[in-house]
């Protein structure tokens, strides 16, 4: 018997049964995803082209072309040119994005560490502050700053093969060397920072998590079970958990169970070149990264998705950033993308979740164990747990992305 509809609390759901799984996300899928995309930078009012896209969970994008950095506002469809307000640095790149929509960039001739406060639109050098330790001479210079919901930045100082990680708290304008902490490394380079204060940094030869919480540091690469020794980079979420790369294997961490999936040993991992160059990782372990084209990793039932080449997405482009909600910001060609999953329990696709789905999910409904073959009106992926029927346990996933016509399946909570 399938139930009724039930009151959601706190984004998952009520109901007068159990289920063994825990609330899956909404937008997470059991099969290789579908995705639409759009090009951002030929929208009306962009610039026509741009690289190293940064994407906040609003939607909204930072990125550049040739000096100039851009805030794409996802909600007003509008470009601003960050680096052409008053105060700002002369050229930039390799802008990073929060949810305040707040930007840290890099000054492309000096090479100094710029802030910018959407709100006031203010600009801060962090470069010329007070206590501040030198710019980085360091490569890769995507992977060599970062920043938190909080305003903390997370950077590298030093020379081009060494030299140490460091935070700066806009809030206070103090500096903290994260290096060289119990249990860390002496040195590091490649950083980044989540909206817990975690920072991770590519010591020598392994990746660190320093956790401010617990005032620790943690050898991640040598855990049991884990890779061990240096890896080209690596990704970190705000759960604690890290995805690392190296050119013939990707690692996802978990934070929760201390424990390894090898994602590269799986069924459908592609095959080509790869690069630790711009590949980042969601709170529900979701990864994009290159490898030869851009993928998209599904942890759910651990697929693969080619993002580039395909469809009116050019071949070319290295670099992807993905958000909380599975919005992935990457690059094609000369261009900047977005890829937009649909969603779950969407069977009519018209874009939402409402009782027009739930009515093609009730013709499904079987039970336990409870195959539905030639069911006419039953859409293919009314499976959403992946276990070969349609029970209870699809109803909970169903009802959780439940939010009625003309309106956004329900964000994971």
């Amino acid at each position: 018997m399938l139930p009724s509809l039930a009151s959601r609390t706190g984004g998952c759901v009520s109901k007068g049964f159990v289920v063994a799984a825990a609330c899956l996300a909404c937008a997470a899928s059991v099969r290789a995803r579908d995705f639409d995309f759009e090009s951002i930078t030929d929208a009306p009012g962009g610039p026509g082209q741009g690289r190293a896209p940064s994407i906040n969970d609003n939607g909204d994008i930072a990125f550049f072309d040739d000096t100039t950095v851009y805030l794409y506002d996802r909600s007003e469809g509008t470009f601003l040119n960050v680096t052409a307000l008053p105060g700002a640095p002369s050229g930039a790149w390799f802008p990073k994005l929060n949810n305040q929509g707040n930007i840290v960039m890099l000054e492309q001739t000096s090479r100094d560490l710029w802030f910018f406060e959407a709100a006031s639109q203010t600009f801060t050098n962090i470069s010329a502050l007070p206590g501040y330790p030198g710019n980085s001479q360091a490569h890769g210079l995507q992977l060599i700053f970062a920043l938190n919901d909080s305003n903390v930045i997370s950077f590298h100082s030093g020379q081009l093969n060494y030299g140490d990680v460091y935070v700066y708290r806009h809030a206070t304008g103090t500096f903290e060397m994260i290096t060289g902490k119990p249990g860390g490394s002496s040195g590091g380079r490649e950083n980044t920072i989540n909206n817990l204060g975690q920072v991770a940094y590519m010591g020598f030869p392994s990746l660190y998590v320093y956790d401010p919480a617990t005032g620790t540091t943690t050898n991640i690469s040598t855990l049991p079970g884990g890779p061990g020794g240096l890896g080209d980079s690596f990704a970190l979420n705000d759960r604690g958990d890290a995805a690392l790369f190296r050119p013939d294997q990707v690692t996802y961490y978990d934070a929760a169970s201390g424990t390894f999936l090898y994602v590269s040993d799986l069924p459908g991992f592609p095959a080509g070149s790869a690069s630790g160059f711009a590949n980042d990782l969601s709170w529900r372990g979701e990864i994009a990264f290159w490898r030869t084209d851009i993928y998209y990793f599904n942890p759910v039932d651990q697929s693969f998705t080619v993002l580039n080449n395909q469809g009116p997405v050019p071949a070319g482009g290295m670099e992807s950033s993905i958000n909380n909600r599975g919005r992935i910001a990457f690059t094609g060609g000369q261009d900047v993308y977005v890829a937009v999953g649909a969603p779950q329990s969407d069977f009519d696709a018209d874009g939402d979740v409402d009782l027009a789905d739930f009515a093609l999910f009730q013709s499904c409904f079987r039970g336990a164990g409870l195959p539905c073959p030639g069911c006419p009106a039953c859409p293919a992926d009314a499976d959403l747990d992946g276990d070969d029927d349609v029970d209870n346990a699809d109803f909970t996933v169903f009802e959780g992305c439940l939010n009625g016509p003309d309106q956004p399946a329900a964000p994971p909570s």
